[in-house]
């Protein structure tokens, strides 16, 4: 015969407590309401019969699911594992659990997340879709939902400084004495991609170094398209010798062009060797077959994702 579960019952009898209190401590609901050693007790008490609440039952009884939602354009983006991490190491301080998922399309919005909060499996969503929502959308989402790197009238958000990033990844490409920079930018029509694309071109004006067409390649939002456009870059008989990336998916395709440029370019690249006077800076290269083609990659990150 199957053994039942533990009940909230039998751990607020092993703790010597009343139910009600181990309804406030695993309701996140006992500060203020009951004293530190009756909240200890409550967890030893359920630590050692193996007691997990009924989150069904509690969504049920209080309204909340204490669950939360963030809502990514891409979750093979490695960036995104680490928001999660700490979205989720965050979260249980305050008795939430965290999960993802992926808003790629406008008609994602309903199954991901629309439903979940309409229902109330979820409490809250965490955006930072690149896909923002309508006008109809944002009625749902009202009171509900934080934006990540976007701005609307009427919603709470987190802004990130991405002109900053940008200063000061092309900052640090300059002091590794790098003059020929080009920029392998995200092709998604978002602000914060913008602001990238502006600070960058900020930043050639304001230090007097050139600014050529050819050092630049705009890239769909997966790695091997951003392999297609470094190609671009790289395949230029006049290549930049450093490259600042738009993000993680960005630097993982420029990095996987690095060898295919010494493939596809070698006599142009060889051409250049020979009669190159803006070297690259020692020591800023790659361990792979572009240095060989003495091409310097310092694939720099600007800002964000």
């Amino acid at each position: 015969m199957k053994k039942s579960s533990p009940t909230s019952l039998d751990v607020a009898r092993l703790a010597g407590v009343s139910q009600s209190a181990v309804s406030l401590v695993f309701g996140g609901k006992a500060t203020g309401r009951i004293g530190k050693r009756t909240e200890q007790a409550v967890l030893t008490a359920a630590r050692g019969l193996a007691y997990r609440p009924n989150s069904a039952a509690r969504t049920l009884r209080l309204g909340r699911s204490r669950l939360l939602i963030i809502a990514v354009p891409d979750i093979d983006n490695p960036y995104f594992a680490g928001v999660l991490k700490g979205a989720e190491r965050e979260a249980r301080k305050h008795g939430y659990s965290v999960t993802m998922a992926a808003v790629q399309e406008n008609r994602d919005w309903q199954p991901a997340i629309l439903d979940a909060l309409l229902c109330g499996s979820v409490d809250g969503v965490l955006l930072f879709t690149i896909h923002p929502p309508t006008l109809k959308e944002k009625r749902i989402l009202r009171g509900k939902a934080v934006l990540v790197d976007e701005s609307s009238e009427g919603f709470p958000s987190v802004g990130l400084d991405i002109e900053a990033g940008m200063r000061a990844a092309m900052l640090h490409l300059r002091e590794l004495g790098h003059t020929r920079i080009g920029h392998l930018a995200a092709s998604i029509d978002a602000e914060t991609f913008t602001l990238r694309r502006k600070s960058y071109l900020d930043a050639l004006r304001k230090a007097k170094l050139p600014i050529q067409t050819a050092w630049q390649a705009d890239a769909p939002f997966t790695i091997s398209g951003a392999f297609e456009a470094a190609c671009q870059i790289l395949g230029n008989r006049d290549h930049p010798s450093a490259v600042v990336c738009d993000s993680d998916v960005c630097c993982r395709g420029l990095q996987g062009s690095q060898s295919a440029a010494t493939h596809c370019s070698r006599r142009s690249l060889r051409s250049r060797n020979r009669r190159q006077h803006n070297r690259p800076h020692p020591g800023s290269g790659t361990d792979d077959g572009c240095n060989s083609s003495k091409i310097s990659w310092a694939a720099s990150l600007a800002a964000l994702a």
